[in-house]
């Protein structure tokens, strides 16, 4: 397919990573392939690029209305699915800068988990940290104390108003 734009492809799964414009070249590949897995998580269910895109733009502009400076690092404690490339491309549009922390493996009530998550959130200077369902009750723990603007779950989200707001694109210029 000689397509030039992400939304030229029908499926995330047919795209060619190096036309996945919507994002910084350097992680489009990353998003293209190793996260679509038969069977696993949302990908059980066909969705356009289009959805993932609108998706990627209300969320941004939801982040948005957090108020958070440009640049703003943004801690996600989110598993590798369709729900991390939602947020990390919001994270993109709204000109904030998306950094994954690991999933716990074990359980929340681990207190070593809690250390670690701790630990990471303060050296990668996040500023928010949003967590899927499964990891909120560790970052609800391990965020107590610390200087964040927001914290809290994918969730929290469904109730924030969506900002009218220019959002930033990264498209690549023409070499």
């Amino acid at each position: 397919m000689n397509a030039t734009h992400i939304t030229d492809y029908p499926s995330l799964s047919e795209a060619d990573p190096g036309y996945l414009t919507d994002v910084p070249t350097s992680v489009a590949q990353d998003l293209a392939f190793p996260i679509i897995k038969p069977n696993v998580g949302d990908f059980n269910r066909p969705i356009s690029h289009r959805k993932i895109l609108h998706e990627a733009r209300s969320l941004a502009r939801r982040l948005l209305g957090l108020g958070p400076r440009y640049q703003a690092r943004v801690a996600l404690i989110v598993d590798r699915d369709l729900e991390f490339v939602r947020y990390f491309m919001a994270c993109r549009y709204a000109g904030l800068v998306p950094i994954r922390l690991p999933a716990a493996p074990r359980s929340p009530d681990s207190s070593r988990d809690t250390a670690q998550l701790r630990n990471r959130l303060v050296n990668s200077r996040a500023e928010i940290a949003i967590a899927s369902d499964a990891q909120l009750p560790l970052l609800m723990k391990a965020a107590v104390g610390l200087n964040l603007s927001f914290y809290g779950g994918t969730g929290a989200f469904i109730h924030l108003p969506e900002e009218d707001i220019l959002l930033q694109t990264t498209k690549r210029q023409p070499a």
